[in-house]
């Protein structure tokens, strides 16, 4: 994927892994600095090279990105909870 603000260009490769008894966390942070917001890029795996550019995402927020709509959904997410033992 591509990450462009009004300062600068990033760009990575998200790569996921798994195992039996673990797997890497599928999402993605990218740092935007002072930056209000940024454009990204997507170039989905598969044979054919689709692409995907998602416009204006605010900074600060969590974003997922839809390959299928072509639309990026702001979610929220919970924090994570230690489950209480007894």
């Amino acid at each position: 994927y591509t990450v462009r603000t009004s300062e600068r260009t990033q760009r990575s490769a998200a790569v996921r892994q798994k195992s039996f008894l673990g797997c890497d966390d599928p999402r993605e942070h990218v740092g935007l600095g002072a930056a209000e917001a940024c454009d990204v890029e997507v170039i989905w795996p598969g044979s054919a090279r689709e692409t995907t550019r998602f416009e204006g995402l605010a900074a600060g927020k969590h974003w997922l990105l839809d390959r299928e709509t072509g639309k990026a959904v702001e979610v929220a997410l919970r924090p994570f909870a230690v489950p209480a033992t007894k």
